[in-house]
């Protein structure tokens, strides 16, 4: 028997569209056509449709429905109560109602097939029965369940329980409502609460289904009107709707409830509660709040409450309120498990934080449901709920206050603990809950916390019971304030937070992002959120308030309108601009519009600044409930700009403000510096001017700069200014009609210089500011560039106000230092910049004073000083040691001077005793590193003792030498045995030495012991005193014994030095950079005292001793059998360590030898000797698991071998060669050794032994260019081979320096070496002897300089330019050869000519400085001839800077060995004319991207063919002209034609006759461009009528006659040419060339016309007044200056770092522009030429606009009379407070408009520019996404200028064209249809061309169009009709133009 669910689902089955049809009901034509015919008639509803039909399908059957009797709910708790399956709870609800099990079965399949399988399948067939086949396989079903199936069972059962019969009312039926409730309670919400998979529209279906089978008519239920026979009992009502309220809010609690899924592993508390995912979690709060909203709308259950007999809506008020508290408190804090457990950790909880999806049932459904149910109270006058109401509304301010105030200490349960994600989540709660409440409780007394006061002091706000209204609570303003900030520093940035994304003058935090594109990322934009929200409560609010304030004050119109209430009148009327203005700033990113906005800006900084009348004073009683606007308000205002996600707004906001077009007085002479001629600032107007009605300002002042806050300076201006370094600080604005180039970082230096100088007058805000500055936080996240800007101009600001003194607590210092000490300590910021914060750092330090007479710590003086150490590479006083020592010292000195001493000597003293930084952990054998802080401690005494020894009569060194002297007496002089010291005396004496060290860089110590070197009368330098020298004595005994000890490693005892060196694997590092430290002591000691005698003695005979000692071990090694014990290892090591440390003291070879014969023997011992040590190398010890010796100890010793034998040849290797009497073999063979040897040592030696590895070897190869003699040189290679290998060394050594400035120093040195001009000279000699000798010359080999150098460029390329640098000034010196070879002064250039003229045209890459060309950190070198560039020349142009200097120092032509004439000069100029010159095809008539590589080859070609000029002879002069007028006829920039021009005049000027024969037939050109004729008329200008023409003339007399009339004939023509240049100086030449040739062309019949011409020309009042300013121009051009090295550099450079000269044509349209406006002005009276001129001069500034600020009540609501912009309105949706799911959301763009299903395909552009314009397009017009080749082009700075922001509001997709084609095929297989825009041989015209809704809008490439292999999947081709001649659209305007037809044609469908 089929059941009743059986029937209805067949006939369900009916209103389906049909997908298939099964194999029997293809047997018959006559039921296919009917079901076809059915099919025809079906129509597709939506779910709510079919609601109502569902009801008719299941009246239909009911009669075959059994309709059971219901059972109290109690009785099924135990059922409903057991809630972890859903199939218990669905088969539950069934049972209830259907009895048949088959039934049961069907219905179960259907409720849960949505919930088991998404695709809806069942295990259930139509009959209920499972089929199986038989395998006893399962069937697969005849159709698919669907929701419409789900819906169809919902609405049946809910018929069934309507129809059902309670036991205790057998004979009457029960209430709707109630009936209502029941079926809520057992149906509805149960299967709603665990059907995860039911989407959004089947749920509303289900609920629209359960309420509307309430309101089905019929006797049995009454509506509410009291008919019919119904049970009305108000407490089973009570009780029904209680079941149904706990069951909703019970489980939604629980729900809310689930942990985090690591925390619920974790915790006991609720072991059986399981985690649920955010979406179901959501669905379920949305779901419950629903059913509650529909609940309070039921008419039926507000009955019984009305006759007082119930509390139906009440207790469903109630329920929302309580579900609103538990929602907002499981977003905020944490779970506490089980509250009876007080032990109970909290427990985070899925949706703690989650506010973004989480507030919307509150926002939505619930808080407005509450709302609106108190105003319809309100509207009936009834008002007993009102006392509940406002208790509710005051516990969820209470519960806001919580979250907002963050000076609050109490919570609301101690028991709560805050979410992590609170500092997001709780700004985002609250202001969701003001954005609906702030209109509502606008004026209801709220509670206030005790803690807080009132927002103004001065008002006495009304209070009821201790509450006060909401807009006079503190807290809410502090609030919105903050809200408003958030995403830009906020004013509290200052307080330790991290001023959100400024590590490192990082990405901004407050970039755009379309609120209606749901990434899954929860919160993702939170501070963006919350100010939109928070600008939307202050409309509200002053909205609210304007209202009521019109309510409390009578009519603003009326006659007794106080003064006080006009003034609160304006200051709404303010609020309203700030609110308007913000909005628009929120949301407006293009340029021209927000420049709208400054005007109201201004107003708002004068209000700021306004004195606001009391009410006090007038008596009144009007309230002044808003506050007056002030700076932070204003400051967040500015910060929507200054933090704008655009680098052009960002610009735009910091450029108005510093020319005072913001608000901010600016300074005059910032603005007379940009020539912006702005009037009446930085001074008020007079007071009788700006007066309008009722005393109201006519115009608002902008504001004193002091206004701003510090904290806004800090966070936001700088911040904005820091974000744009990277990208660039020149701006391009329109300022008074004007377009011109400024440069942001000019204009910041002085605004800050004068904000820092109007906070002196207020000490707080100073001490703020400076602190600010001085902290961690703004050191370590602004650019080191931004930096040093901000602290010069704060510097600036106390020059001349030095009195002036901010108090820096002792805090801020340390906090300072730590800053900058951490910016040295990284080395992030460069040499020059890090000198620049550290001598500005001290001058800030020189102004302070310390709060209360305070005196700093001893250990914040030496942290301090500690920034400032003597570098070790400069050996010189630099400007900066000068600086900041003055400044530091002027610091101590504000302490006392007395206090200052005392503290040096103390300090010395206490460091060598180890009170002041007590001792490190000790070695028993002796050996003492010293640690950096010790060194660091110990640079910084000394210092400390330099600045308080100059504060009295004694030398400073009175204050170290105590101290030194402490610390040494317990160490033995040289030439004593050495005394056993106890590790603390070690310690002593090594810190004794580290002052000694330290004195000596600061050069208080030497000499003669004091600092100065005392001379004899002979000039020679007397020793120290014996004092002095035995304590150096001690201290270089002491020393070497370390370098003893640190050599060998300690290796008896490692597992000691183990703890004090690290761990093994950095002991060899940690060694090797003590070695170093202690040399290095030895060589300061050896430069301070080089007079000391009894060191020299001692040393002599220990370095000899050291040499037999060291060789005799390696003679026995060598005699034995190579194996090497420890002993003889140790002593090898300490013995080659000694010879190193005693000849960096001074020890010298044969420095005892008495004799002439002595001295010979002992020079060819020297090179015995060095030999040796060269041949020396550290023999291994046996490590085997018996030595006592570690392998990490024999390779720390191999190295320090390595560093120590070439440190000991560094000194030997100049020794041998000084005395040298040896054979030139015997030295050329040791020079060998030392080249091999060097080579075969770098990878060998650590990183500390190279630069003494390269000097051996440069000291080597000096010496060896002497040792072949001339004809050596030329009967072979071998010394180009010896210089080859020299080179190998040398280029070894460098590749192998990890230290830049060391790097940059061999680099230095190595180009001197090797580009000196006797060695060039001696390669090409070289090279021209093999060529005439008839052998190619082998380049590698013969040519081994010519190699080094384009090597050295080929690895400076264009980022390194530091490396061209040096070889350029070496290399340009050598190729002029030597001055005793003047006659061939150039000749060394040949061989590079090709080089020479390809670098003529190089650029090198505008590069960060590092520290690779740190030029104050690389060591001077000053050997060697080089040349110096000239002053101008850009970072771009160093390489062709050198060789224009090269150029320049060449002879003239005619002084010119021939040779270089022809090979080198004649080859540049016509390698330059063919390869860079000449037009090419492609780009012959196009204009040339300026900063394009083409365009700065040009630019730079031309300017080098202007330095060969002279070198263009006769032989070359016609060839090279032609060249230049062809290359004159491409269309190219006026830069480049300005050099075009200044070559041809200066080759025309060497060779006129043969240029005047050129010019005559290039002037007589019909088919030339402007461009090419007005170049001719400039250069036949200068030559012909300019300062030139005298000469030039003169040099062509002799074809005078013939020349000068056809140049006169191609002149006459181009006197009536449309271009006023060209046809000014047409009349200047024929004026100048008429009367020379009037003799000779008198015979001619031309003599009357030409006549004529000349006397019209020579009389005309306007000619005369243009032919002087054009002579006067002609005279005064220089191209001689322009010609030369000086002059071409001089010119202003552009954006791209090219010359950018004034061009001639330019300069000519101005005089033409003078002379017309003299003539305009000459013959009009004198008032109509002031007017002119007022007219020309007139500012567009909008601050200058004259407005009455004096405002009626009723213009406060007219948005036109109070801004003078375009509102911006804030879209609500933008809030995040409604409930539009996300399917619904990616519908709608970013304005709220539903999305058109167009997609636009860009895939095949190429250009940037037009992919933008698309973009924008495509977003204007809502299109659904548009398709680019490259998602990254959306970052690029054009594609931004042009797209405004679109790339933010529109899906941007990437699709590149190789993948183009499968992605169309797989629209197409969507539904998709593809038009391609397309001219083909069936394209339609695109106004006939239907378009469907799902359409593709192709587009094609730039030129080429669409591809054929895309036109094959195109449906449709269209065109756009044309009536032009041109034949084609840009790809823009074509998808413009398509696009807009598409949306056209959509609107008319809709329509």
């Amino acid at each position: 028997m089929t059941s009743s669910m059986q029937k209805l689902l067949e006939l369900s089955a009916l209103l389906k569209p049909r997908k298939s049809c099964n194999a029997a009901s293809t047997t018959s034509a006559a039921l296919k056509a009917a079901e076809q015919q059915a099919e025809d008639l079906r129509i597709s509803l939506s779910l709510k449709q079919l609601i109502q039909v569902h009801e008719s399908l299941i009246s239909s059957v009911q009669g075959n429905i059994t309709f059971p009797v219901m059972v109290d709910a109690e009785e099924e708790q135990e059922v409903s109560a057991e809630r972890s399956s859903a199939n218990v709870v669905v088969e539950s609800i069934v049972k209830r109602y259907v009895k048949d099990p088959n039934e049961i079965q069907l219905c179960c399949d259907i409720l849960l097939c949505s919930t088991r399988n998404s695709n809806g399948n069942s295990n259930g067939n139509s009959n209920g029965n499972t089929n199986s086949n038989s395998n006893g396989e399962s069937e697969s079903p005849k159709y698919e369940y669907d929701s419409q199936d789900v819906l169809l069972v919902v609405q049946y059962l809910l018929t069934i329980a309507k129809r059902s019969k309670r036991e205790s009312h057998d004979d009457i039926p029960i209430n709707a409502a109630l009936t209502l409730l029941v079926r809520l309670t057992n149906i509805t919400v149960p299967l709603l609460l665990i059907s995860p998979h039911y989407d959004v529209l089947l749920r509303d279906a289900i609920m629209d289904a359960s309420f509307v089978a309430n309101d089905t008519s019929g006797n049995d239920y009454d509506h509410g009107n009291g008919n019919g026979n119904t049970t009305d009992d108000p407490e089973l009502m009570e009780k029904e709707l209680n079941q149904c309220l706990a069951l909703i809010y019970s489980s939604t609690v629980q729900i809310l409830s689930s942990p985090m899924p690591s925390s619920a592993a974790k915790t006991n508390a609720e072991s059986n509660s399981s985690s649920h995912s955010l979406t179901w979690i959501n669905t379920i709060v949305t779901t419950s709040s629903t059913i509650m909203t529909r609940l309070l709308s039921m008419p039926a259950l507000h009955k019984t409450q009305n006759e007082g007999k119930g509390k139906c809506k009440e207790m469903i008020l109630a329920c929302m309120h309580k579900l609103i508290m538990a929602i907002l408190n499981a977003i905020c804090y944490y779970s506490t498990g089980n509250m009876e457990q007080r032990e109970a950790l909290p427990v985070p909880l899925v949706v703690n934080g989650k506010t973004t999806v989480l507030m919307r049932p509150i926002t939505a459904l619930l808080l407005p449901a509450l709302l609106e149910e108190h105003d319809k109270d309100e509207q009936k006058g009834g008002h007993g709920n009102s006392l509940v109401f406002h208790q509710r509304m005051d516990q969820l301010w209470q519960f806001i206050c919580n979250l907002i105030d963050s000076n609050s200490e109490r919570s609301i349960d101690a028991n709560k603990r805050k979410c992590r994600s609170w500092e997001q989540a709780a700004p985002s709660v609250a202001s969701a809950l003001l954005c609906i409440l702030a209109g509502k409780i606008h004026s209801l007394p709220l509670s206030v916390p005790s803690h807080r006061l009132s927002i103004d002091p001065n008002l006495d706000p009304p209070q009821q019971e201790g509450k006060v209204a909401m807009i006079h609570h503190l807290t809410f303003w502090e609030f919105i304030q903050s809200s408003l900030h958030s995403g830009g520093g906020g004013v509290g940035a200052l307080n330790g937070s991290d001023a959100k994304g400024m590590k490192g003058g990082g990405g901004f935090s407050s970039k755009l992002v379309n609120p209606y594109q749901d990434d899954g990322s929860e919160d993702s934009d939170v501070d963006q959120l919350v100010r939109r929200r928070a600008i939307h409560i202050l409309s509200c609010v002053i909205d609210t308030e304007y209202d009521n304030a019109k309510v409390r004050n009578g009519s603003p119109s009326s006659k007794g309108q106080s003064d006080l209430w006009r003034v609160y009148n304006q200051r709404i009327a303010i609020w309203k601009k700030y609110i308007m203005c913000f909005e628009a700033l929120e949301m407006e990113v293009e340029v021209h519009l927000v420049d709208q906005v400054w005007s109201t800006v201004v107003e708002l900084c004068d209000a700021c600044v306004s004195k606001v009348v009391d009410g006090a004073e007038t008596g009144d009683n009007v309230q002044l409930s808003l506050p007056q606007i002030t700076w932070d308000w204003v400051g967040a205002l500015f910060a929507r700009v200054l933090l704008s996600n655009s680098p052009t707004l960002r610009k735009l906001g910091l450029f108005r403000l510093f020319l005072g077009s913001a608000g901010i007085k600016a300074d005059e002479g910032a603005l007379e510096s940009a020539k912006l001629g702005v009037k009446n600032q930085g001074g008020g107007p007079k007071k009788d001017k700006n007066k309008g009605k009722n005393g109201s300002k006519l115009k608002p002042e902008p504001a004193p700069i002091s206004i701003i806050s510090p904290e806004f300076m800090l966070f936001c201006l700088i911040r904005s200014f820091d974000s744009l370094v990277s990208v660039g600080t020149g701006v391009n604005f329109e300022v008074n009609g004007k377009t011109a180039s400024h440069d942001l970082a000019k204009l910041m230096s002085p605004f800050l210089t004068r904000y820092t100088r109007a906070l002196f007058d207020d000490e707080e805000r100073l001490q703020c500011f400076m602190e600010g500055i001085l902290s961690e936080t703004f050191i370590g996240g602004t650019r080191a560039r931004t930096l040093v800007l901000v602290l010069n101009s704060i510097v600036e600001a106390w020059n001349g106000q030095e009195s002036t003194r901010v108090h820096l607590s002792i805090d801020c210092i340390q906090k300072g230092v730590a800053a900058f000490q951490l910016l040295c300590d990284t080395g992030s910021v460069v040499f020059d910049y890090r000198q620049s914060l550290l001598l500005d750092f001290a001058r800030i330090l020189s102004f302070s004073v310390l709060p209360d007479g305070k005196k700093p710590d001893p250990t914040l003086i030496l942290k301090t000083l500690a920034l400032y150490p003597v570098s070790e590479e400069v050996s010189e006083i630099t400007k900066f040691d000068t600086n900041s020592n003055c400044a530091l010292n002027s610091w101590l000195t504000s302490f006392g001077k007395a206090w200052s001493i005392n503290l040096a000597a103390a300090c010395a003293t206490s460091f060598v005793s180890g009170d002041l930084l007590s001792y490190g952990e000790g070695d028993e054998n002796g050996l003492v590193v010293t640690s950096n802080l010790e060194r660091q401690r110990g640079a910084a005494i000394a210092k400390l003792c330099v600045f308080s020894g100059s504060l009295q009569s004694n030398s400073p060194s009175a204050l170290l030498w105590p101290a030194i002297n402490k610390g040494l007496s317990r160490s033995a002089p040289l030439g004593q045995s050495s005394i056993a010291l106890t590790t603390d005396m070690g310690q002593r004496v090594a810190r004794a030495i580290i002052l000694l060290e330290n004195g000596c860089k600061e050069r208080v110590l030497g000499g003669v012991g004091h600092g100065d070197l005392v001379l004899d009368k002979d000039g020679n330098m007397l020793p120290p005193s014996i004092a002095i020298e035995m304590l150096l004595s001690r201290a270089v005994n002491f020393t070497l014994e370390q370098l003893r000890l640190v050599s060998i490693c300690n290796y008896d005892e490692h597992n000691l030095v183990a703890d004090a060196c690290g761990g093994r694997s950095t002991k060899s590092g940690e060694f090797a950079n003590h070695f170093a430290i202690l040399i290095n002591q030895l060589m300061v000691l050896k430069k301070s005292y080089p007079s000391s005698v009894i060191m020299r003695q001692s040393l002599n005979q220990l370095l000899q001793s050291s040499l037999d000692a060291v060789l005799e071990v390696q003679y026995t090694l060598d005699r034995g059998d190579g194996n090497c014990s420890v002993n003889d290892a140790v002593k090898m090591m300490k013995s080659m360590a000694i010879i190193y440390g005693v000849l960096t003291v001074g020890a010298e070879l044969g420095a005892n030898t008495d004799t002439v014969e002595e001295e010979k023997e002992e020079a060819n011992d020297s090179i015995t000797m060095c030999t040796a040590v060269l041949a020396l190398h550290f023999r291994k010890p046996d490590t085997s698991a018996n030595s006592k010796v570690a392998t990490w100890q024999v390779k720390a010793m191999t190295s320090l071998f390595e560093h120590s034998r070439w440190g000991a040849l560094m000194h030997l290797i100049p020794m041998a060669y000084k005395n040298a009497s040896a054979s030139s073999l015997k030295l050329r063979e040791f020079h060998n050794q030392v080249i091999k040897n060097a080579i075969d040592s770098v990878n060998a030696c650590p990183s500390n032994a190279l630069p003494a590895l390269f000097e051996a070897t440069v000291s080597s190869a000096r010496e060896s260019f002497d040792m072949f003699t001339d004809e050596e040189k030329s009967a072979s290679n071998t010394y180009a081979k010896n210089i080859g290998r020299i080179i190998e060394a040398l280029f070894a050594i460098m590749r192998d320096t990890s230290r830049n400035p060391v790097r940059a120093f061999m680099l230095n040195v190595t180009c001197s070496l090797l580009f000196q001009p006797r060695l060039v000279s001696e390669e090409f000699s070289s090279l021209q002897r093999i060529k005439k000798s008839g052998r190619r010359p082998n380049m590698k080999v013969d040519a081994p300089i010519l190699q080094a150098f384009r090597k050295l460029m080929a690895d400076a390329g264009v980022s390194k330019p530091h490396i061209s640098k040096y070889v350029m000034s070496y290399i340009s010196v050598g190729w002029l050869g030597s001055d005793s070879d003047k006659g061939n002064v150039g000749m060394n250039a040949i061989p590079y000519r090709l080089d020479i003229a390809k670098l003529l045209i190089h650029k090198e890459e505008k590069v960060e400085k590092s520290a690779a060309h740190q030029e104050g950190l690389v060591k001077s070198y000053d050997e060697g001839d080089y040349a110096i560039l000239p002053a101008g020349v850009s970072q771009s142009s160093v390489v062709r800077g050198f060789l224009i200097v090269f150029i320049s120092k060449l002879p003239d032509a005619d002084d010119m060995n021939k040779e270089v004439l022809t090979k080198l000069c004649h080859y540049l100029i016509l390698w330059l004319l063919d390869n860079m010159c000449l037009p090419l095809e492609r780009t012959a008539n196009q204009l040339l991207t300026t900063g394009s590589t083409e365009y700065v080859h040009k630019i730079r070609a031309w300017q080098a063919l202007c330095m060969l000029h002279r070198f263009v002879t006769p032989e070359i002069a016609t060839e090279v002209l032609k060249k230049v007028f062809d290359g004159m006829g491409q269309l190219l920039h006026g830069q480049i034609r300005y050099w075009i021009e200044v070559f041809t005049i200066q080759i025309s000027r060497r060779n006129p006759t043969i240029f005047v024969n050129i010019f005559k037939n290039e002037i007589k050109r019909c088919d030339i461009t402007q461009q090419h004729m007005s170049s001719l008329m400039i250069i036949g200008g200068n030559l012909f009528a300019g300062k030139y023409s005298d000469v030039f003339l003169k040099d062509i007399t002799d074809n005078n006659a013939i020349i000068l009339r056809d140049i006169i004939a191609g002149s006459v023509p181009w006197l009536s040419s449309t271009q006023g240049f060209c046809r000014a100086i047409a009349q200047l030449l024929v004026h100048k060339l008429i009367p020379i040739a009037n003799d000779t062309m008198i015979q001619s019949n031309d003599t009357f016309f030409l006549e004529t011409i000349a006397q019209f020309l020579d009389s005309n009042p306007e000619m005369i007044r243009l032919r002087k300013k054009q002579s006067a121009f002609f005279e005064e051009y220089d191209v001689d200056a322009a010609c030369s090295p000086e002059g071409m550099f001089s010119y202003a450079l552009d954006d791209g770092d090219e010359s950018d000269p004034p061009h001639l044509v330019d300069i000519l349209k101005r005089c033409l522009v003078d002379v017309y406006k003299e003539f305009k002005t000459s013959e009009i009276p004198e008032w109509k030429q002031l007017e002119f001129e007022m007219a020309t001069l007139s500012l567009q500034e909008p601050a200058d606009v004259e407005m009455d600020l004096s405002l009626d009540a009723d213009d406060v609501n007219d948005e036109e009379k109070l801004v003078n912009f375009q509102r911006k309105i804030l879209p609500i949706d933008t809030l995040n407070l409604t409930l539009e799911n996300q399917r619904q959301a990616s519908l709608r763009n970013a304005a709220g408009r539903t999305r058109q299903s167009l997609i636009v395909c860009a895939s095949l552009i190429e250009k940037v520019t037009n992919l933008a314009g698309l973009t924008r397009t495509a977003e204007i017009f809502a299109a659904e996404k548009i398709m680019v080749p490259d998602a990254k082009v959306k970052k690029m700075d054009n594609f931004k200028a042009i797209s405004v922001g679109a790339e933010e509001w529109v899906d941007i997709e990437e699709c590149k064209e190789a993948d183009l084609l499968p992605w169309l095929k797989a629209r197409k297989s969507e539904g998709y249809s593809i038009i391609g825009i397309e001219q083909t041989s069936s394209s339609k015209c695109l106004s006939k061309v239907q378009f469907e809704e799902k359409s593709i809008l192709l587009l094609g490439k730039e030129k080429e169009g669409i591809p054929v292999e895309f036109l094959q999947v195109v449906d449709k081709c269209v065109e756009i009709p044309q009536l032009g001649l041109i034949r084609s659209l840009n790809v823009h305007v074509s998808g413009a133009i398509s696009i807009w037809e598409y949306t056209k044609q959509m609107m008319a469908q809709q329509n």
